[in-house]
């Protein structure tokens, strides 16, 4: 699969340019994560038995069934992440409203003003500085001398009802309130990566255990799930995504085809020779060892909680990490997250807003004190999404955060997915 390339020169760049270029982007991606899933299902029918012309030296166990449908879980949750944040960005792409006039140059001055093409507009650039409110000896808020006659507590509100007692499932080790699994494993955070050991054999992804003729159906009986059982609605396959609650299409049994690759030069033409009696057909030769599952590494990891961000001129960190979908080979610590093996990665983020931010704020993914240049997003226009995706080498012991960078403002993200990271580690 080629990188996309893009122009060197964007002194002269257009609006249609741009966002052809941004299209561009996103159909790489696109075509990025269809190989991904491709090779995915390749290794679920090698290690079904099902692959044409390849058979496994023995039958795999059901540890290494449920292995491999882990992996390929966490895979599918990724790739439905990233597919949302695809569609959200295309959609802005297409929906861009044209820049009217050229964009003036803003800067502050050294006395505290705006400059605008370079002309001192005489206004300050930052208010006078305000009361902050306090609380006063009656209770009530006081701003500066003055008595707001608003009570800083509110009253005492009705007892709720009696909550249900979590409790651990033996069988799942997850907690469950009442009759519904939370999905939330009641082990502690995963330790260090220890000495790597020798290569298992081969594990199996999933179980198809059923067939319905429709999704209304298949949620009728079965409303909630379990990770790693499969049911066929023809011609697709549906599972149990616990980050949504929900059940997903993953698709036909077999991958797409993929694109043709390009014509190869035409050779001189040889003279026809007569043809040869055919040749019997030799034996099968054995079956090579699986190759180690590298997208089983990787990381999501989320911010739903809508902060307020004080964004700084050197970078601001975001909050992630208060809901994941899997950290594999990452650990998350005060906002910053630690690589702990070595290898080739794809990397992309999406950020979301609750009003649009000016232009002079971007954002970036700051790795080991720099920031790689494709993955900063600098937009031209004032925007409510930000976001990048790249693929680069991420070494073990690198550390990555997830910034806002501009004038001195405040931001904050959306209640549904404010910001979302996606590493997945492909070589």
């Amino acid at each position: 699969m080629s990188m996309p390339k893009f122009p060197t020169d964007t002194g002269n760049l257009t609006r249609e340019n741009a966002i052809n270029q941004i299209l561009s982007s996103i159909a790489m991606e696109e075509l990025g994560l269809s190989h991904i899933l491709n090779a995915e299902g390749e290794k679920m029918q090698y290690i079904l038995g099902t692959l044409e012309g390849s058979t496994l030296p023995e039958p795999a166990t059901i540890d290494q069934v449920l292995q491999a449908n882990d992996s390929l879980r966490q895979l599918l949750e990724a790739t439905t992440n990233k597919q949302m944040i695809l569609r959200t960005k295309m959609s802005e792409a297409l929906n861009a409203a044209e820049k009217i006039g050229p964009m003036p140059e803003i800067t502050i001055g050294e006395n505290g003003n705006w400059i605008v093409n370079g002309i001192d507009t005489g206004v300050a650039a930052a208010g006078p500085a305000g009361e902050t409110p306090y609380i006063g000896p009656n209770g009530d808020w006081w701003i500066g001398a003055m008595d707001t006659g608003i009570g800083a507590q509110g009253g005492i509100g009705p007892e709720g009802a009696a909550g249900k007692t979590p409790f651990i499932d033996q069988e799942t080790e997850t907690w469950w309130i009442g009759e519904t699994d939370t999905g939330i494993k009641a082990t502690g955070p995963e330790g260090p990566q220890g000495v790597a050991g020798p290569q298992g054999a081969a594990g199996t992804v999933g179980t198809i255990v059923g067939t319905f003729p429709d999704i209304e159906a298949l949620e009728a009986t079965i409303p909630v799930g379990i990770p790693g059982e499969f049911y066929y609605i023809c011609p697709d396959l549906y599972v149990w995504c616990t980050s949504t609650d929900s059940w997903v299409n993953v698709g036909p049994i077999q991958g797409p085809e993929g694109p043709a690759g390009p014509q190869g030069i035409q050779g001189p033409v040889g003279a026809v020779g007569p043809q040869g009696a055919a040749g019997p057909q030799g034996a099968a030769g054995p079956t090579g060892p699986v190759g180690p599952n590298v997208t089983a590494t990787g990381l999501t990891a989320y911010n739903t909680s809508s902060p307020t961000i004080t964004v700084l001129a050197s970078g601001t960190t975001i909050p992630i990490g208060t809901t994941g979908s899997y950290a594999n080979g990452f650990t998350v610590a005060s906002n910053v997250i630690t690589a702990s093996q070595t290898g080739t990665y794809y990397v992309s983020y999406q950020i979301n807003t609750t009003a649009a931010v000016g232009v002079g704020m971007y954002t970036r993914v700051f790795m080991n004190g720099t920031a790689p240049t494709t993955l900063i997003n600098r937009p031209a226009l004032t925007t409510n999404q930000f976001g990048a995706s790249s693929i680069m080498t991420i070494n073990a012991g690198s550390t990555l955060e997830l910034q806002f960078v501009g004038l001195a403002a405040t931001v904050t993200l959306a209640t549904s997915v404010g910001a979302v990271i996606n590493i997945i580690r492909i070589a």
